[in-house]
C-alpha cells in the first residue's frame, strides 16, 4: 500500500487494483500478519529474508507504524516489528544481543518503479528514528508482499554504489496452490501450525487468476479459518475478513453455500452476515444519494442500488431543503 500520489501506472503495465478491494485486502493483511505476534518466534512468519537466522529471533513487540520524516511530514509503514534474540541461544558470529533489529513488512496491490524510492525512504526514516548511537549495531530487514493480481516479474537489485537495496519480495501470484493445500493438510494431520505467510497465502489464493472459483475459495478458507492451523483469534479474524472481501461476489444464499461445513460457518452466524449486509446497504444508499444529486433517473437508481421509491422521495425532499448529508 502507498502513502504517495501516483500517476496510476504500474511497473508491469497492469491495471491498479480497485481502491475498495485494495483497502479490504490491506486490512486483512495487517490482521493476519500482525495479530498476536508479541514473543512469537520470527520463524513463524515464514519469510526468507532471515535465511537461517530466523531461529535466533522472537518478536519483542509490534511498533507504531507512524514515523516522523521531518518537522511537518510523516510516513506510514504497513507493519513494523522490533525483534530480540531468544534467551539462552548462542549467537553466531556477526550478531550482537544489544543490536537494534527491525522487521518491516509492506503489502502492495500494485507493482511500481517508484516503490523502490518509497522503500528506501522508509529505511532512511527508520535509521534516523532508531539508530541513536554509533555504539549500537542496527539491522533492518524488509519483506514486500505483492498481491495476487500483481505480475510476478523479477526486479533487479537497486545499486547506489556503496549501497545495495534488495528487500525480500514475495509474489502471491506465484503461489503453488496445490502444494499450499497439501502442506496445510499435512500440517493439520501432524498437529502443527502453518506459517503466517502460508495463512495469508490461503486467504489470498482464490484471487489469483481472472475468475473467483467457489470450490477453491471454500477449500482455502476451510484451512485458513481452522484454528488447528493457527489460533482461535486468528481463525476468527480470517473468517470475518474473508467475508468482507469475498462475500460481495455472491448472493447471501450462495455465500452460505460456499462456507457450509467449514469452520467459517461457526465463526459467522446470522448476526455477522446481517452486519455485513447492513454495511452494504449503507454503501448502496450513499451511492444512490450521489446519483440522485447528479440527476440520474429514479428507475436506474432503484434498479442498481436496491433502494425504494419512498426512500428516494424522502431524500429528494431533504435535498430540496438543503440539509441532506446521509
Amino acid at each position: 500500500m502507498t502513502d504517495f500520489e501516483d500517476s496510476g501506472k504500474t511497473a508491469d503495465g497492469s491495471a491498479p487494483a480497485g481502491k475498495e478491494e485494495k483497502s479490504r485486502h490491506d486490512q486483512a493483511a495487517k490482521k493476519i500478519l500482525a495479530a498476536d505476534t508479541d514473543n512469537m518466534p520470527v520463524s513463524e512468519f515464514g519469510f526468507s529474508s532471515f535465511g537461517g537466522a530466523a531461529e535466533y529471533f522472537v518478536v519483542a513487540k509490534s511498533l507504531r507504524n507512524e514515523i516522523p520524516l521531518h518537522l511537518r511530514s510523516k510516513i506510514y509503514i504497513d507493519l513494523l516489528f522490533l525483534l530480540t534474540f531468544k534467551e539462552g541461544v548462542e549467537l553466531p558470529p556477526g550478531f550482537n544481543r544489544d543490536a537494534v533489529e527491525l522487521l518491516v513488512v509492506e503489502v502492495e496491490e500494485e507493482r511500481r518503479a517508484r516503490d523502490v524510492a518509497k522503500h528506501v525512504l522508509y529505511a532512511g526514516a527508520l535509521l534516523h528514528e532508531y539508530y541513536t548511537s554509533l555504539d549500537i549495531d542496527f539491522r533492518l530487514r524488509m519483506t514486500v508482499i505483492y498481491g495476487p493480481k500483481v505480475s510476478p516479474k523479477k526486479t533487479a537489485r537497486t545499486d547506489f554504489g556503496s549501497l545495495v537495496f534488495r528487500p525480500d519480495r514475495i509474489f502471491l501470484a506465484e503461489t503453488d496452490i496445490d502444494g499450499l493445500l497439501s502442506r496445510a493438510k499435512g500440517r493439520r494431520e501432524s498437529g502443527l501450525k502453518i506459517t503466517r505467510l502460508d495463512l495469508y497465502r490461503l486467504f489470498s489464493a482464490p484471487r489469483i487468476g481472472e475468475t473467483l472459483d467457489p470450490d477453491l475459495l471454500r477449500l482455502c478458507l476451510g484451512f485458513a479459518a481452522d484454528p488447528a492451523l493457527s489460533s482461535e483469534s486468528l481463525a476468527s479474524a480470517v473468517a470475518v475478513e474473508a467475508t468482507k472481501l469475498y462475500s460481495r461476489s455472491f448472493t447471501p444464499e450462495a455465500w452460505k453455500k460456499v462456507i457450509r461445513g467449514t469452520r467459517m460457518e461457526e465463526y459467522l452466524d446470522e448476526y455477522d452476515l446481517r452486519i455485513i449486509q447492513e454495511a452494504t446497504q449503507k454503501n448502496n444508499a450513499k451511492l444512490a444519494l450521489n446519483l440522485l444529486k447528479d440527476g440520474v433517473s429514479r428507475q436506474i437508481i432503484i434498479k442498481n442500488c436496491g433502494v425504494t421509491e419512498q426512500w428516494l422521495q424522502e431524500m429528494e425532499g431533504k435535498l430540496k431543503e438543503g440539509h441532506s448529508s446521509d
